[in-house]
């Protein structure tokens, strides 16, 4: 007898569990310095039998929106891609600044040298101040790179110094917006300019209606978990030949060239998922913090009262000077 073996017309799916340490040895994957490009899972093209290394580079490609209904896995993938960026950049390349309105997970990664706040519904001062930091930090990087082209990724090329990508993670932007109307009329200039900067975001939201118009504008990556109807993929993603991702958490659809579905990569687990976290945190604790937002701005704002230090003493001294004489010319007069 013969022993024939046939093959398979079409690759295995991927696995509804995949886990992030698995994907590193699997694609012996590598970083690339100052290029914020955390793994994030697995993606699957099955019309061309290709399955690959599913990456999210935020330096080059900016601002990101994640959606998905509740239970569709936003919270699992935020904290595969706070926990991969961690594991890979320290605080030379990477500062994040966290605002989780959703299960408020990701507290979990507050002690982490690279992640400067983890900013709770209700904390009203932290996130002003957050704000203000973003902002002031975007006018200082406007002024730094106009030599450079006006770009973070030309200073990185053309100076020869390093600057850290700041990273800003918004779970549940829609909260944020129905919560801080105010703050997210400022916050929007920022998300809109910053990713140019190097100052990049990425947020969630329940669907695409429920974000700001000029907020989505501001994303160039866009990433559906379960949606509540089929045709959002398509209006978010554009043509998907009828594809939607199988109901398995962290489960969704991606743009890569043409719509793939993918399976988010796991920290470890559920189980043992904050054990891995602190894990990873007590590893990076010899590294130097990233400043916190109050401190960050009352820094900046020192940097800028020294600054102008001259100028002042100048007005006092000829303020004094005229008095002097005022009192002078009056007394003889």
């Amino acid at each position: 007898t013969m022993n024939l073996k046939i093959n398979n017309l079409w690759m295995d799916r991927i696995p509804n569990n995949i886990y992030i340490n698995n994907l590193y040895k699997k694609y012996n994957y590598s970083k690339v310095n100052y290029n914020i490009n955390p793994i994030i899972g697995e993606y699957d093209d099955p019309l061309n039998q290709v399955q690959g290394l599913l990456t999210l580079n935020l330096t080059t490609n900016g601002n990101t929106m994640i959606y998905g209904i509740a239970d569709s896995g936003k919270d699992e993938l935020l904290q595969t891609l706070v926990f991969s960026c961690l594991s890979m950049y320290g605080t030379n390349e990477l500062n994040m600044y966290i605002v989780d309105f959703g299960a408020e997970t990701l507290i979990n990664f507050e002690n982490a040298p690279q992640v400067g706040n983890v900013i709770l519904n209700g904390e009203d001062e932290k996130l002003e101040n957050l704000i203000k930091m973003l902002g002031s930090e975007l006018l200082k990087r406007k002024k730094l790179f106009t030599s450079y082209n006006g770009n973070y990724l030309d200073y990185l090329k053309l100076s020869g110094r390093g600057l850290c990508n700041i990273i800003v993670v918004i779970n549940s932007i829609e909260v944020m917006s129905e919560v801080y109307p105010d703050l997210i009329d400022r916050l929007t200039p920022i998300i809109r300019e910053g990713s140019k900067y190097g100052i990049t975001f990425v947020m969630t939201s329940v669907s695409q209606s429920s974000a700001k118009f000029k907020i989505v504008q501001s994303c160039k990556q866009f990433i559906c978990l379960q949606m509540a109807n089929e045709t959002d993929y398509r209006d978010i993603l554009g043509k998907t030949d009828g594809l939607v991702p199988s109901n398995n958490l962290g489960r969704g659809l991606i743009k890569l060239g043409k719509v793939c579905e993918f399976q988010t990569a796991f920290i470890d687990k559920i189980d043992n998922i904050y054990n891995r976290i602190n894990e990873l945190i007590n590893n990076l604790k010899n590294n130097k913090r990233a400043v916190k937002t109050l401190l960050l701005f009352l820094l900046m704002f020192y940097s800028f009262f020294i600054f102008y230090l001259f100028y002042i003493l100048i007005f006092i001294f000829c303020f004094i000077i005229y008095s002097v004489f005022s009192i002078l010319i009056f007394y003889y007069i």
